[in-house]
């Protein structure tokens, strides 16, 4: 099985999920008749160029440009330049302003209930860092082969690439917290109706702030905290106003990619082709090792997550363990909230956990750490700083995709 086709579900293209702005025919590169039609690619992204999505569309982008007998037109949007940072993005998509982007579920709800429905398995693989980055997405990759989905998006004209899944989102606050007694009534910028539900099983109150609005709610502490993935809290500067790093696994979000549909199928057809295959494994590839040296970086001797220069990094036991028993009353009900649409949710459940431990098995043993060391959050973290430098990168995303082709 193709790579392409395991990381793409129906739409097979976890590249194209780079693709960040599929295509018209705007012209013929260089005016004549017997050459390439010009690609012009409108890329529009609420999240910063310095992202993991940012890595990998370039690294698309590169590739692309390199397969393509014809000139390639790019026009970049980034942190919200085009349509904002919140839900306005799909509207983008929809009218085609935008040709490409990422959209989160969550802040549509209501058009895309089954994706949004799927959210909290994201955090099935446990409280060790980076796992939901790797475990989720082969999981997460695979539930989204549904044909509902397919069905769901096109309703809105959109058509969805592939998915990625960040890491674990840690709680960025203005002031320390320590234990569930201080989280009492702190107020937290959720990004998912299913961390308001995990916030609130905490004790703590959460609020609704876009996030291009965020560094400055927690820096005149209209919010105590803020959930956020290392990326994003890398993206807008927040530990110089939120230097204290709760390190309690918030679920992540799964940020699928979407396109404006016609104007995918106005790509020629090979260029299509070369998305769903060739071009999806160097999206891939570019994504898993920019989440994997993102991390490393932060964990390890002198980054963002280790305490000191003013940043104080806490593991609230006792948080993490409150917040692990809300999952397990949360997933023993979760097939009674699927939408109508889903004949049989409690056996896609089932399937996602299957696939989960599978995928750690297979975490455990590309990265070299154990599966006692991915039992805390302490354990993967000493993990993590102890793993070699080349095993954060390209070798180690390629290994790991190897390994998905296989299965």
């Amino acid at each position: 099985m193709r790579i392409s086709h395991i990381l793409g579900g129906t739409s097979a293209a976890m590249a194209l999920l780079l693709l960040t702005s599929c295509a018209g025919t705007a012209g013929t590169a260089g005016g004549g008749d017997d050459e390439r039609p010009l690609i012009d690619l409108t890329v529009a992204h609420h999240v910063g160029e310095t992202t993991q999505v940012g890595a990998a569309s370039h690294a698309f982008i590169d590739a692309l440009e390199e397969y393509y007998d014809g000139e390639v037109a790019v026009e970049w949007y980034w942190s919200g330049a085009l349509a904002g940072t919140g839900p306005e993005i799909l509207d983008a998509l929809a009218d085609g302003r935008a040709s490409l982007s990422t959209v989160p579920p969550a802040y549509w709800p209501e058009k895309m209930p089954l994706a949004e429905w799927l959210d909290p398995l994201l955090a099935t693989p446990g409280a060790a860092p980076l796992s939901p980055a790797l475990a989720s997405l082969i999981a997460h990759t695979e539930a989204l082969k549904l044909p509902q989905l397919e069905e769901e998006f096109a309703k809105e004209g959109v058509t969805m690439l592939t998915a990625t899944t960040n890491d674990y989102y840690y709680l960025f606050c203005n002031r320390p917290i320590n234990n569930l007694a201080d989280a009492k009534g702190a107020i937290v910028r959720a990004g998912t109706r299913t961390q308001v539900g995990e916030i609130e099983a905490l004790g703590m109150t959460p609020a609704t702030i876009e996030w291009g609005e965020l560094f400055e709610g927690l820096q005149r502490g209209t919010v105590d905290c803020a959930a956020m993935p290392i990326a994003g809290a890398a993206d807008i500067g927040a530990l110089d106003v939120a230097p204290y790093v709760m390190m309690v696994p918030l679920s992540p979000a799964v940020i699928p990619v979407f396109m404006n549909t016609a104007q995918l199928e106005s790509l020629p057809e090979d260029v299509q082709e070369w998305i769903r295959t060739e071009g999806a494994a160097v999206y891939a590839e570019a994504f898993v090792a920019e989440q994997i040296n993102q991390s490393h970086a932060a964990f390890a001797e002198g980054g963002a997550y280790v305490s000191g220069d003013g940043v104080e990094v806490i593991v609230p036991n006792d948080m993490i363990a409150e917040l692990a028993q809300y999952r397990e009353d949360q997933y023993a009900t979760l097939a009674e909230l699927a939408p109508a649409s889903v004949e049989d949710p409690q056996a896609i459940v089932d399937g996602y956990l299957k696939t989960v431990d599978d995928a750690m098995e297979l975490y455990a043993d590309v990265t070299g750490i154990s599966a006692e060391d991915l039992d805390t959050t302490e354990a993967t973290i000493a993990a993590i700083q102890d793993m070699p430098a080349e095993a954060t990168a390209e070798a180690f995303a390629r290994k790991l995709l190897d390994v998905l082709s296989s299965r």
